[in-house]
């Protein structure tokens, strides 16, 4: 089985001044799309009111999909798409000035793809945030990649697995603190395992609860937390609402030719809460430890960013 992803690469250019926040960037534009995608296709024009259309308009399916029942943890069936803007966060942009930011999308479907790109625009136009600064796409990149998930001959013995962008993981009605690698895999192979199913018209072959059993056995070390606390406001409740989560690492050892597949998709996919907003975004790298005669180790090849 084979993960597909389109990677659509958004370039503009600021005609206001406009600033984003640390750790909210992401969260700024997914609500600017969002908005923007509602009123050009859902009957209930404002973010404050539910969609209510049947059959389902394309504003739910893309970014309010429901489903009955789900992988444990999985209260809503994953979104189609994942927006990476963490190369935004705590910069400003006078006018005139370019940016750019990318939106990872699972589903094939051309309609999709064409309503992302005219909503993303048109939130820009629109203007974003508190403040409604404006800014103009000035082009679109797309490039489709694929991330079989069959088993690798001779993969790395040592990994590092380091998250970018905050990890959060619930268990039980709570957020768990620095989660255990078997823990966050877990997480990680439903959400692929999801993504798959709705979107890409299969499931992974594989023994689940072999995969898992496998993870448990990677040795973790130098296991590294840190706390990144962040909140945004419901436009629809005015509630406030956690959006951080925890930037770290694992220090891994062990046998990955079949779950080092799993941790490349899930460079494009995330992990954890809110990933549809690039939380959860990880990077894995290869850990190649050679001994030098100062007595210090060289490391870390990348595998993929």
């Amino acid at each position: 089985m084979t993960l597909h992803c389109s990677v659509l690469h958004f370039e503009f250019r600021a005609k206001d001044r406009i600033g984003f926040d640390e750790g909210k960037a992401g969260n700024t534009w997914r609500g600017g799309f969002g908005f923007a995608l509602k009123k050009r296709f859902c009957g209930e024009k404002t973010l404050d009111a539910p969609c209510r259309c049947a059959p389902p308009c394309p504003y739910s399916r893309i970014f309010e999909p429901t489903w009955e029942g789900g992988p444990s943890g999985f209260q809503e069936p994953p979104r189609a798409f994942v927006i990476r803007a963490f190369n935004l966060d705590g910069r400003k942009f006078e006018p005139g000035e370019k940016f750019g930011f990318s939106l990872h999308l699972f589903s094939q479907d051309s309609d999709w793809r064409n309503a992302i790109q005219a909503a993303v625009g048109e939130a820009g136009a629109a203007g974003l945030g508190t403040t409604k600064a404006r800014v103009e796409m000035t082009g679109i990149r797309a490039e489709d990649l694929s991330v079989p998930l069959h088993s690798k001959d001779n993969p790395p013995s040592r990994l590092v697995v380091e998250f970018l962008t905050p990890l959060e993981i619930k268990t039980e009605g709570r957020v768990i603190a620095s989660p255990q690698f078997g823990l966050m895999f877990r997480r990680l192979r439903d959400r692929i395992s999801s993504i798959l199913s709705v979107y890409q018209n299969g499931s992974p072959e594989c023994d689940f609860r072999a995969l898992a059993e496998l993870a448990d056995k990677i040795t973790s070390e130098n296991v590294e937390w840190q706390q990144c606390n962040a909140t945004r406001r419901s436009m629809r409740t005015g509630q406030k609402h956690s959006i951080g989560g925890q930037i770290g690492k694992y220090e891994l050892s062990g046998d990955f030719s079949t779950i080092l597949p799993w941790l490349e998709a899930g460079v494009f996919t995330g992990v954890g809460r809110q990933t549809a907003w690039g939380k959860g975004r990880e990077l894995v790298l290869a850990l190649t430890v050679t001994i030098r005669n100062d007595g210090y180790r060289d490391c870390i090849s990348l595998i993929f960013e």
